[in-house]
């Protein structure tokens, strides 16, 4: 009967063999961190302004945007397209996403989605359909996000036009409840 040969490895080997193995898996499952739990967006914007405009060209530096629009109680915000190329709702959409919310987070309501997967159109008669597209939120403040979705063959580019208008409901409820209120006695 033969004896199993057995070998004597130092342990300085195995210590050596540890390392080299842990720098990989270590790069590996901080590459899986960073892809499925990304970190929170550095393209974040704050605008405190009663008009103005949001550039794809110029505001969005990453794969990820959010623009936080504010101004003054009582007014209602106004967002027009100047730019063909997004059509009206996410269903079977492949291409970039913007969507407004109604509030001042993403968790807010979602007002409006918009995706942009259409052509940009040169024709004339098809832009002035295509430049028909808008959205407005009920109160002062509005959330807008933009994700580009990484599968997409182009980016697709947008330019928004955002105005204020004083809030016709506040202005309605605010007369009712001055007319309704009893002067002092």
């Amino acid at each position: 009967m033969r004896t199993p040969l057995l070998y004597s490895v130092p342990a300085s080997a195995v210590v050596k063999m540890n390392v080299n193995l842990t720098v990989p898996v270590v790069l590996f499952l901080l590459l899986c961190l960073n892809i499925f739990l990304p970190a929170k967006s550095a393209c974040k914007h704050s605008i405190r302004k009663p008009r103005g405009h949001i550039w794809s060209i110029t505001n969005v530096t990453l794969d990820h945007c959010e623009w936080d629009i504010r101004f003054f109680p009582f007014k209602i915000i106004l967002i027009n397209f100047d730019s063909s190329g997004y059509r009206r709702g996410s269903e079977n959409c492949t291409a970039d996403l913007l969507t407004f919310h109604d509030g001042n987070s993403p968790t807010s309501r979602t007002i409006d989605t918009f995706c942009g997967d259409q052509t940009p159109s040169t024709d004339i008669d098809d832009t002035g359909r295509l430049l028909d597209l808008s959205t407005a939120s009920t109160g002062h403040q509005m959330y807008v996000v933009y994700n580009r979705n990484l599968l997409s063959q182009r980016r697709s580019e947008f330019n928004l036009t955002f105005t204020t208008r004083d809030n016709s409901e506040y202005k309605s409820s605010s007369l009712s409840s001055r007319n309704n209120s009893k002067p002092f006695s």
